[in-house]
């Protein structure tokens, strides 16, 4: 963040959503989750490709990681999207267990839309093209 913002750049931080939602972490028996093809899918290639993780310490793992990112935005006081929670976990918003289809693309731009926007200046700087290529390069007009 510190280079970020070293830049004059605004820094907003997001959950980790996921295809399984992590309160699953605390469901038991994983016979009893109503879950879709894809979702069962996807957890069968997880416990294959991470042998030695259980489901439980996993999903226990993405929720603690989205609190510590939740705390350092409050500390830091950057902006905040809490997409784990904002983009529903389910086939229609995801193509595997991360990356989101056109739909859940589509529903994480919308929740940080507001929280990009409240970074912005209220008066937005003018410049030309040119002048902004410059400034990338490190140069003055």
């Amino acid at each position: 963040m510190a280079i970020a913002r070293s830049g004059g750049a605004k820094v907003v931080l997001s959950s980790f959503a996921t295809l399984h939602d992590p309160a699953l972490a605390d469901a038991g028996d994983r016979s009893a989750m109503k879950l879709s093809q894809l979702q069962e899918n996807e957890l069968y290639n997880l416990l294959y490709f991470t042998p030695g993780l259980t489901l439980s310490g996993l999903l226990k793992g993405i929720s603690r990681y989205n609190a510590i990112l939740q705390k350092l935005a409050e500390e830091e006081g950057t902006g905040w999207v809490d997409n784990a929670n904002e983009v529903p976990h389910n086939d229609e918003y995801f193509v595997d267990r991360v990356h989101f289809s056109p739909r859940g693309a589509a529903r994480m731009a919308a929740n940080f839309l507001p929280v990009v926007l409240q970074q912005l200046p209220e008066k937005p700087v003018k410049a030309s093209g040119a002048a902004a290529a410059k400034r990338l390069a490190g140069k003055r007009d």
